[in-house]
């Protein structure tokens, strides 16, 4: 799996889980990812100096048990769209094999130790994949939920995976997982979505479903934007907020591996 994380220091004036700061989200997901089949990519975007060292110095710690497989850029992209487009570009100029699994994530996100698995299970069955279960799915949009919501959820298909059900859904926000064969193919219908400063993602993934590209997320999720109001259902996240760094603690007080 190849992952490619963008962290700035920049951000939307949104309320938030005020314990899932950026670089406990980003703790939690070394975490949940340390399965030794990951190349990590963090994609330090228009971050200062202070915030550089920072993930330099959990390179050191996280590159020894990754295996060799975090590596860290520093960039100046300066928006959300076009830190998008380089980790878009940067995917497609590896040249991996059809198969190879691709994981696009934000910075501002939380995860359940089943997500890598699940990522995989997921493709089994869609192109692209969600870990998030979007709250929105269930809003009608009068009420500031998803357009495509009536009665309280989205016309869709539910199906069983191998440990979860999962759902068809409209849209996700730019945290996904998708096959570099399956982004080679959608190049072009994505790119459009991806200009200027902000990401069309609804726009985008409603058009990669009219080509025939779905959509699915796991019930319940495995992750969850941080924002308080779109919390992903029946997970206490901040409960694991409060564990990721509690097991921060304990390995550097040497008492976890």
């Amino acid at each position: 799996m190849i992952i490619l994380y963008r962290y700035s220091d920049g951000g939307y004036a949104k309320q938030k889980l005020e314990i899932a700061t950026k670089k406990v989200c980003l703790l939690n997901f070394l975490q949940c990812f340390n399965t030794f089949e990951e190349k990590l990519y963090i994609i330090a975007d228009n971050v200062n100096d202070i915030t550089y060292d920072s993930l330099s110095s959990l390179s050191k710690v996280y590159d020894t048990k990754l295996s060799g497989t975090y590596n860290l850029e520093r960039t100046n992209c300066g928006s959300s769209a076009k830190s998008f487009r380089y980790v878009f570009e940067k995917a497609l100029l590896l040249n991996l094999h059809d198969d190879i699994i691709i994981y696009f994530i934000e910075d501002d996100y939380l995860h359940t130790i089943e997500a890598p698995k699940l990522i995989k299970e997921g493709l089994q069955h869609f192109h692209f994949v969600t870990l998030y279960d979007h709250p929105d799915k269930y809003i009608a949009p009068e009420e500031g939920g998803n357009p495509l919501v009536a009665d309280g959820g989205e016309v869709t298909r539910v199906i069983r995976g191998a440990t979860r059900h999962w759902k068809y859904t409209n849209s996700t926000t730019m945290t996904f997982a998708t096959t570099a064969g399956t982004l080679r193919a959608t190049k072009d219908i994505i790119e459009p979505f991806i200009q200027g400063t902000y990401p069309q993602d609804y726009k985008m993934f409603l058009k990669l479903r009219e080509n025939g590209f779905v959509l699915g997320s796991p019930l319940p999720g495995a992750a969850t934007h941080i924002e308080t109001k779109w919390l992903s259902p029946f997970e206490y996240w901040e409960v694991i907020a409060k564990e990721t760094i509690a097991k921060e603690q304990l390995k550097k007080e040497g008492l976890l591996q």
